[in-house]
């Protein structure tokens, strides 16, 4: 776990040590790369390193938590469209490629499901009920959650595995229509 910091100094130093992490990927698996490598290529002490993340898998954790906040910043998901919601989902990912190479490279992927998940859940995916009856919940949503993130992130690292060969259009469509027909058995029609 890392420790969410307040100080500009201690939240410099997280960034320091995030892109310094993702600099280092760009030559060493992240199997490899050592504590001792980030702090040198971040110019920094060891001690310091450990005042802001326990494990370097915890600096994983930070960057992805920075960019699905980044992400929802960008969006404003209670008005937009589900439609919109994807295509910015989509081209938000397209610009991150290079990073999403290396996580699947090192068979890290299942960080970014996680993530997706813990950001699916605390929107309470707002965007799938948005046409239903919410008080018609079924108490198998944790399920639709999961399935929704297991789909998305399975989505985006087979369009990474195919290049972004399919268009940010022809991938918003096919999702807009798989999510749709899980909002559909959540909120199933009145008799």
């Amino acid at each position: 776990m890392y420790k969410k910091q307040t100080s500009r100094i201690a939240m410099q130093s997280q960034n320091w040590i995030a892109d310094s992490v993702v600099r280092l990927l760009e030559t060493y698996s992240f199997q490899e790369i050592t504590v001792t490598q980030i702090c040198q290529e971040a110019q920094l002490v060891r001690k310091t390193f450990y005042r802001n993340f326990e494990t370097k898998e915890d600096v994983l954790h930070y960057i992805l938590d920075h960019l699905f906040e980044s992400f929802q910043g960008k969006i404003d998901i209670y008005t937009m469209e589900p439609f919109e919601i994807f295509t910015h989902y989509y081209e938000y990912w397209a610009e991150k490629k290079q990073l999403l190479t290396y996580l699947h490279r090192d068979d890290l992927f299942y960080i970014l499901t996680k993530k997706y998940i813990e950001y699916a859940d605390s929107i309470r995916l707002h965007f799938l009920f948005m046409k239903g009856d919410i008080n018609k919940q079924t108490g198998l949503e944790p399920y639709v959650v999961h399935f929704i993130a297991g789909g998305m992130v399975a989505i985006l690292e087979h369009w990474l595995e195919l290049d972004f060969k399919e268009s940010i259009a022809t991938l918003t469509s096919l999702t807009e229509t798989l999510l749709l027909s899980a909002s559909s058995y959540l909120n199933p029609p009145s008799l």
